[in-house]
């Protein structure tokens, strides 16, 4: 009965006699689509949540205890309504479960909504079937089996091979072996090297420029209240200092990116012994605080 489970990723089933169980149209949902949230055991009365509960386990001893004997029942929710979140296609593996029901306590109708669509690939074809729900209608839907991937674990695997190709080009090209010239000479290393190592270098050192030239712009256009007369205290000399910063950043940006492109030493040395000493600087600073920190309790505690 569930094969199509593995293959289509859903088994349309009914089950009509739990809407005499439930009767959930004798309880008020406080929550809403467009768009508040769902409805779970907390959102709804004490006897809701009895019959909904009861409802659940009889679908996990019927349906999934013999296909996933280990399973573990997660919780229910309810809603009225479709939120324009769920109108497109959509996994549901953000809700952190693998198998789930949806069961429909009203009829649906094409003029009002409320259908259901789903796709899966068969023989390399993207084949889809569409619903439109009665009451008492159930759809067992098995999040393993869909056509996408959870879009963070994209995105995860994607950092990952990212960072993992980019350490080994670097070691590749960086580290070539004879190629590594002698302190302050960069005449005689390659082109692969040289931009191996000025790459993350010149990252960072953009970053913090750009991040500097962003604070003074910001200083210059913002807009604030003057202050007044009678309590401000001398000139306000902000924005002068805000060109300064955003001269010296710009500055600074063009400067490096001209050493990179001739190739110089200066042009890594100096960036990279301001980030060294930075780091440095704040290893330092937590040895200091570690050395001087005070004991909050004696050393022996003395019993009477």
């Amino acid at each position: 009965m569930l094969k199509d489970l593995y293959t289509k990723g859903f088994v349309k089933l009914s089950e009509p006699e739990a809407l005499d169980l439930i009767r959930i149209g004798d309880f008020r949902l406080p929550n809403t689509e467009e768009r508040l949230r769902d409805n779970g055991k907390l959102d709804v009365s004490p006897e809701l949540a009895s019959r909904l509960d009861t409802f659940g386990y009889y679908l996990k001893t019927k349906y999934i205890d013999p296909e996933w004997p280990n399973n573990t029942y997660n919780k229910f929710i309810t809603w009225d309504g479709v939120d324009k979140d769920n109108q497109g296609w959509h996994t549901d593996m953000v809700e952190d479960y693998d198998v789930f029901f949806l069961y429909y306590f009203d009829d649906t109708a094409e003029q009002t909504g409320g259908s259901i669509n789903f796709k899966w690939k068969e023989n390399g074809i993207e084949t889809s079937a569409h619903f439109q729900p009665q009451a008492g209608d159930l759809f067992l839907v098995y999040n393993k089996k869909g056509n996408d991937m959870p879009r963070a674990k994209v995105y995860g695997y994607i950092a990952c091979l990212f960072s993992i190709a980019a350490g080994i080009l670097f070691l590749y090209y960086a580290f070539p072996g004879s190629c590594v010239p002698q302190a302050g000479d960069t005449g005689s290393i390659s082109a692969y090297p040289y931009y191996a190592v000025s790459i993350p270098i010149g990252l960072v050192t953009l970053g913090i420029l750009g991040a500097g030239l962003w604070i003074g712009w910001t200083i210059l256009t913002i807009k604030v209240v003057p202050p007044m007369p009678e309590i401000a205290e001398g000139k306000d000399y902000s924005k002068l200092k805000a060109v300064v910063l955003c001269l010296a950043a710009l500055g600074l940006a063009l400067f490096f990116l001209y050493g990179v492109y001739v190739r110089s030493y200066w042009a890594l040395a100096i960036p990279a012994a301001a980030i060294a000493f930075v780091i440095l600087g704040m290893i330092f600073w937590v040895g200091v605080a570690i050395v001087t920190t005070r004991k909050t309790l004696p050393e022996k505690i003395e019993n009477k």
